[in-house]
């Protein structure tokens, strides 16, 4: 599988001229090498349908916002009182579930505090394997290594 690569501002230019142009989405995704998918989308997520016009410099600062807003920090990773909490709590055998609905009864004006079953999830399948990773499994409900994939359908 090809790892996907994000587009360049020089291909967000060529885009920005070959619309002007009036060329269709797969004329201009051979030009540049792209699958017309990711040229369709990138017209798509930066708003071109409803204002006609496509620009690539507003895409490019559109991308910048969303890799930045993708990457940022996990709130376990910043918060060190958080994440002494859950680890506790998990160290003791309770579910997810039971420490984000403790952490709510313990802090209940204290939005830093709180988190999400889910987020703790992520963070135990996120850690590096070893010892720490496998004691964190161990204390789950259902000690599974990876975490499956719910079907949406």
């Amino acid at each position: 599988m090809v790892k996907y690569q994000r587009l360049t501002m020089l291909e967000r230019e060529e885009i920005s001229r070959q619309i002007a142009s009036g060329n269709s989405l797969r004329a201009i995704a051979r030009s540049i090498g792209r699958a017309p998918s990711s040229i369709s989308r990138e017209i798509i997520q930066s708003g071109v349908v409803e204002q006609k016009y496509y620009r690539a410099v507003f895409a490019q600062q559109y991308s910048n916002k969303m890799r930045h807003k993708l990457r940022k920090n996990r709130k376990l990773a910043n918060n060190i009182p958080l994440r002494k909490i859950v680890l506790y709590y998990l160290a003791k055998n309770w579910s997810p579930e039971q420490i984000a609905k403790r952490l709510i009864i313990l802090y209940p004006n204290d939005m830093d505090m709180r988190i999400s079953h889910e987020t703790i999830y992520s963070y135990i399948y996120v850690l590096p394997r070893g010892e720490l990773k496998r004691q964190f499994i161990s204390c789950l409900r259902r000690a599974h290594k990876h975490r499956r994939k719910i079907n949406k359908n």
